[in-house]
């Protein structure tokens, strides 16, 4: 199963925002002013952060995060999976999140943030604000021949090494699959590739979304060219009331959780859902979820 924690919180707040959609097609899309940034969650930790922007050759704006290192320190690329952003690897405290267990071992901790996303929502000339728009006229595959080189290049000329680390989850591994593709020179800036969950094909994935997939590929262009699940305060209320650990709903949310993407309590932290709720779904296209149907 290639679904796992960060992208099996997205069913619940999936059917959450199918039933807002369909009451009210025209709402705005609502941002979540109360939840930690990631340099807030890195700050919080007592770690150092930096926040750095790459504008791409097609005019997408997007934010880096850094962990900083010292002048010998390996620069470590980490690649977000789908729908989420650099928050997922430093939003589980010092001891148990992968981005602080890096810079503890003397990495110098970039974090990627794909175009699309909270973090990267911007453009030199498109307007992500319009929910059906050229804006949102990508997939994975753009985040792979796109944003990652021009990304991977941004890195090595602002710390001055030759080579970089590379570690990623899910649709982040697909995008590197991509640019190695498109761009095979890379792969001579690249010492190391840590690859977990890498997604190359879809056909063990369990509940609605394998039972939905034809429907997403049958989907007309205009539908896909949309921003899908942007982050949304009442989803994080929601989710505040009732999927905290405590909660007499909690297993309500987890039901709501499997009945979408299949049973797998084990990628579970019960005591970390709101916090995963609270910053995935991260926003990205609907076409890349086509994209994904498609594998």
């Amino acid at each position: 199963m290639w679904w796992t924690w960060k992208e099996t919180v997205l069913g619940f707040q999936s059917l959450l925002h199918l039933q807002n959609t369909l009451l009210n097609p025209f709402a705005p899309i609502v941002t979540k002013p109360n939840v930690s940034s990631t340099v807030e969650l890195i700050a919080a930790e007592g770690y150092p952060s930096e926040t750095h922007s790459v504008t791409t050759e097609d005019g997408y704006i997007l934010s880096l995060h850094r962990i900083p290192g010292n002048a010998s320190s390996v620069p470590v690329l980490y690649l977000h999976g789908y729908e989420s952003s650099s928050a997922e690897v430093v939003l589980r405290g010092r001891e148990n999140s992968l981005g602080f267990l890096l810079s503890d071992q003397g990495y110098d901790v970039w974090l990627i943030n794909f175009r699309g996303n909270v973090y990267s929502r911007n453009h030199t000339d498109l307007l992500p604000d319009e929910h059906w728009g050229p804006f949102w006229n990508f997939t994975w595959w753009e985040m792979g021949s796109i944003d990652l080189p021009e990304v991977l290049n941004y890195v090595l000329e602002s710390t001055g090494k030759e080579k970089l680390q590379i570690v990623g989850h899910s649709q982040g591994i697909t995008a590197l699959y991509v640019m190695l593709d498109q761009q095979p020179e890379l792969a001579a800036k690249i010492s190391l590739v840590s690859a977990m969950a890498p997604l190359a094909y879809n056909s063990h994935t369990q509940g609605m979304l394998r039972w939905c997939a034809q429907f997403l590929v049958d989907l007309p262009f205009w539908a896909s060219q949309s921003e899908f699940l942007a982050p949304s305060s009442a989803l994080n209320s929601i989710s505040e009331d009732y999927c905290h650990e405590n909660s007499t709903t909690q297993t309500a949310c987890y039901d709501f959780l499997f009945f979408v993407t299949g049973f797998d309590l084990d990628q579970q932290d019960r005591s970390n859902l709101v916090t995963q709720l609270q910053h995935f779904p991260a926003g990205t296209s609907a076409r890349t979820i086509v994209h994904f149907a498609q594998m």
